[in-house]
């Protein structure tokens, strides 16, 4: 499957463990496409809270589903832009 076709499903999806599959993807645009799906679990933002894009921790930062304690740690994070899009 493409880098296209891969981030469009992420985009799309309603499927928690398909979201969670792309969550390991090599691209962090993907990446970043998970965090912003209102489906993804609070145990794949958990995940991506750690990555190491801004972009996708960014998108984390944002998401309803993240958990306080994920939320806590992008709080402090060394990069202002997540730190002032904490939720």
């Amino acid at each position: 499957m493409s880098y296209i076709e891969r981030d469009g499903l992420a985009i799309g999806t309603q499927s928690p463990e398909i979201l969670d599959y792309l969550s390991n993807d090599k691209h962090s645009g993907v990446r970043a496409e998970v965090a912003s799906n209102p489906k993804t679990s609070t145990k794949t933002l958990d995940k991506l809270s750690l990555d190491k894009e801004i972009s996708v921790r960014y998108h984390v930062a944002q998401h309803p589903n993240t958990s306080a304690k994920a939320l806590d740690k992008l709080s402090n994070d060394k990069e202002k832009y997540v730190r002032e899009n904490v939720a």
